[in-house]
């Protein structure tokens, strides 16, 4: 897999958009902070939403991948149903220190698979194949798991 330039096209097929959620401070930012530079900043810096864009070519073919990295307080309840109806693939976090927070992440996979399931452009796609993954971050906490 290598990384190509931002002016690189992809074909429609191969875009995607990845959505990030969670409660407040269970670590979205440092998750795609990891994957797309492989740094770790410990000092927490509330996000609203952030955007990034990669363009990668795998096999000889160019794929982007659109990375929205939301907030965990969602004051817009619109811009957040907007990133359900939007997202191709989604991961919610939740701390492992924090049994809140994994109850948040359920709740939003709930809402996701309803809003897809309302949504007109997704009536012919099974509600089973949409990528999600639940992630429990911050395994250096394992002394105060919750969950």
């Amino acid at each position: 897999m290598a990384l190509l330039e931002q002016g690189d096209a992809a074909p429609a097929e191969n875009c995607h958009r990845l959505v990030i959620l969670g409660s407040s401070k269970v670590g979205k930012t440092s998750i795609v902070s990891r994957f797309l530079n492989n740094k770790f900043d410990d000092k927490y810096t509330p996000t609203i939403e952030d955007f990034h864009r990669k363009i990668y070519r795998i096999k000889g073919e160019p794929y982007r991948l659109d990375i929205l990295d939301t907030s965990g307080n969602h004051p817009f309840p619109a811009m957040r149903r907007l990133s359900f109806i939007t997202g191709d693939l989604f991961i919610l976090v939740y701390s492992i220190d924090n049994r809140e927070s994994f109850d948040e992440a359920s709740h939003l996979r709930r809402q996701i698979l309803e809003c897809k399931s309302q949504c007109k452009l997704n009536k012919t796609r099974h509600l089973a194949n949409i990528p999600m993954i639940v992630v429990g971050n911050k395994c250096d906490k394992e002394k105060d798991r919750k969950v």
